[in-house]
């Protein structure tokens, strides 16, 4: 028997004979701009009656004052009770309507909210050690050595010179538009005078409690309980405002400083970017979050083999083989290289592969919709030692109206010029840099300054603390190489309500053994007085891992870069101008130990070299010269002997005229190695 009834406890009456259907995805092989339907009932009739036009209310009718074509209502059908949302509309006469439950009331509400539109509420910072109320540094550094967990943000410094425009102080001829090279510039505390920007870094895990909490759930599940996920902060590239003082103390609006993107994007872009299932409970009002490795894993499946009801059918899985690519930040000129003619390209993402049932690899690559940002090894603010920062390069945003007159404050309509992508880095807390000296430590990688470990994945896709290697591997692995099966059973009801998507179940089908598998999608009939229902389950098989060639965590070794110059340049004269390139080679050292004694050979090493180039022109009389153009980017270059030459490229340039001197054009290259999880740097 069905029941549909809204808050006033009035009841539904359906057309006689009406079946109920209902459907539960997890979308565990949902693309990942799909967002899966979570739970809801194919539809259902009713008529426009006295009764019925009593529960509906006024919404529905022409004249409404306030229309609306959905209200809550609670779905008793056998012995089962569901919190439900009943959308209709009317035709002829007769009125239609499908229930929406488990995360299917709210997607309507995720579709349409922003980010900013729901993280409203201002955040104040914790109080400074100092004990004064003004100390922004100290709030910021409060902020970023509390426990994980107990703060919604943090602080830490990134590199970024383009968060200024380069003529900044040139074009409005004020210091306070100094062009700081990081945000949240660190030299033993965080540096807040005019010139150096704050920017807040959220929490994921309390931006995603935030959303699910604004649509009525609670989020449960291990994954947000794991370290390396606790850790985990979206990158901001906007300044907080000048005026965010008030009796509490310094507070930042949290809907400022996250990507403009929707609720619904912002989900979609975190499932997919690790594995994950969203699984709603719209009557304990809860949210479970999984990871897809971590529920094929899970203890003690529900054993559904005494309750198949009919044959079972199998489809073939996909075994097209995987290929994946890492996120981008396309506005960050890190990830673009100058061409020839003086135009960008971008540079090859970080790719990996896993080849299908025949050897093949896909010809499209797959991306991950969330980025990270490059690491660079410097010198400390100081100059007393090396540390690690993250570094990107695209312009920041200012909120402060001190900044008014900057071409990163707001525009006319009082948004922001340059929206951020979706980026991750991980926060480390306060770490040691290479000397010794503690420093709010935010990375993409796992390593800090003195190349200790800290933790089993950073947000990178590649190398041993890469995702890839954590859980992507596996995951993509079972998405390319699981078979979906049907089966129809008859539940008990009590069982068919105790049914989990993020629990496996296993069968054993005409008794050729026992298998376990994740369910994908529950369908069932209204369930009858005998107390059993008939459903029918979509399961997912699990194919088995030992087929993946293991993972092997590679010796940590230590590299040196060396660079040698050509002596003689090469010269070549076109009409009247002359060009002099002079060529240099990069060599690579590959030690098994810090005291270099034991060269490493025959083993592939592959590093991240940081190229630098700056193109000026010299004018006569002019003094100096003019910068015409800078770019920087990364390089990946792989040595297999102790010592090795890895690279041959430019180390200087010079475009001149033959006749007065005028307009010389000089570019000069720079190579550096980055920092790795897989190698040590002197």
């Amino acid at each position: 028997m069905i029941r549909i009834t809204n808050t006033a406890g009035l009841g539904l009456l359906l057309v006689a004979g009406q079946k109920l259907l209902t459907e539960v995805a997890a979308g565990w092989l949902a693309d990942g701009d799909a967002l899966p339907p979570s739970g809801y009932s194919y539809p259902v009739k009713f008529p426009i009656n006295e009764g019925n036009r009593r529960f509906l209310g006024a919404g529905f009718l022409p004249n409404a004052a306030r229309p609306t074509q959905q209200l809550p209502v609670t779905l008793n059908y056998g012995l089962l009770q569901r919190s439900c949302v009943l959308s209709y509309r009317i035709s002829a006469g007769m009125g239609e309507g499908t229930l929406r439950f488990n995360g299917g009331e709210v997607i309507p509400d995720l579709k349409r909210l922003t980010l900013q539109e729901v993280l409203t509420e201002p955040v104040v910072l914790p109080p400074a050690a100092s004990g004064n109320v003004y100390d922004l540094a100290g709030r910021m550094l409060a902020a970023a050595q509390a426990p994980i967990g107990t703060q919604p943000l943090t602080f830490f410094p990134i590199r970024n010179e383009l968060f200024f425009p380069d003529n900044e102080v040139e074009r409005l001829g004020q210091t306070i538009y100094y062009g700081h090279r990081k945000v949240n510039t660190w030299n033993g505390r965080f540096l807040t005078g005019p010139g150096y920007p704050v920017v807040p870094f959220f929490y994921l895990g309390w931006v995603l409690e935030q959303i699910l909490a604004h649509v009525g759930y609670r989020v449960a599940g291990d994954w947000l309980d794991l370290a390396e996920t606790r850790r985990r902060v979206i990158v901001n590239q906007t300044s907080i405002r000048g005026r965010s003082f008030s009796a509490a103390g310094y507070h930042i609006v949290p809907g400022d400083h996250l990507p403009p993107i929707k609720c619904s994007e912002f989900l979609k872009a975190i499932r997919a970017q690790f594995g994950l299932l969203f699984e709603y409970d719209s009557t304990t009002r809860y949210c479970t979050i999984s990871r897809c490795v971590d529920v094929a894993a899970a203890p003690q499946p529900v054993d559904l083999t005494p309750y198949v009801s009919g044959p079972w059918g199998i489809e073939t899985g996909k075994n097209e083989g995987v290929r994946l690519q890492a996120g981008r930040n396309s506005a960050d000129e890190l990830y673009q290289q100058r061409t020839a003619d003086g135009g960008m390209q971008p540079i090859a993402s970080e790719e990996v592969t896993l080849p299908g049932l025949d050897g093949q690899i896909p010809a499209t690559a797959a991306t991950l919709p969330v980025a990270t940002t490059q690491q660079i090894w410097e010198d400390s603010q100081d100059g007393q030692a090396k540390w690690i920062v993250p570094t990107l390069r695209q312009p920041g945003n200012v909120l402060d109206v001190a900044y008014n007159a900057s071409e990163r404050y707001l525009d006319a309509n009082g948004r922001q010029k340059n929206p951020m992508s979706l980026v991750l880095l991980t926060y480390w807390g306060m770490q040691p840099d290479s000397g010794g000296r503690l420093y709010p430590f935010g990375s993409p990688g796992v390593r800090n300054a003195r190349w200790e470990s800290l933790g089993r994945a950073g947000v990178g896709l590649t190398g041993p603390g890469g995702q890839w290697q954590d859980t992507l591997r596996l995951y993509y692995y079972f998405r390319d190489q699981t078979r979906p099966l049907t089966v129809r059973l008859r539940l008990p009801v009590p069982l068919f309500g105790q049914l989990r998507l993020h629990q496996p179940a296993r069968l054993n089908l005409d008794r050729l053994g026992m298998a376990r598998y994740l369910i994908e999608k529950i369908q069932a009939e209204d369930t009858g007085e005998d107390g059993y229902c008939l459903a029918r389950l979509q399961l997912l098989t699990i194919p088995p891992a030992l087929e993946l060639a293991p993972f092997v965590q590679p010796a940590v070794v230590w590299v040196q870069l060396t660079s040698t110059t050509d002596v003689a340049p090469v010269v070549e004269t076109i009409g009247e101008r002359r060009s002099t390139r002079w060529g240099g080679t990069l060599s690579l050292r590959v030690w098994g130990d810090k005291a270099r004694t034991q060269p490493l050979a025959g083993t592939p090493v592959s590093v991240q070299v940081r190229v630098r180039s700056w193109s000026f022109i010299t004018l006569p009389n002019a003094g100096g010269g003019q910068l015409l153009s800078y770019n920087e980017y990364p390089m990946t270059l792989t040595s297999s002997g102790d010592r090795a030459v890895i690279y041959t490229g430019l180390v200087r340039t010079i475009n001149e005229s033959t006749t007065n001197g005028a307009d010389n054009q000089t570019t000069v290259w720079e190579y550096a190695l980055d920092p790795g999880d897989d190698y040590n740097l002197f």
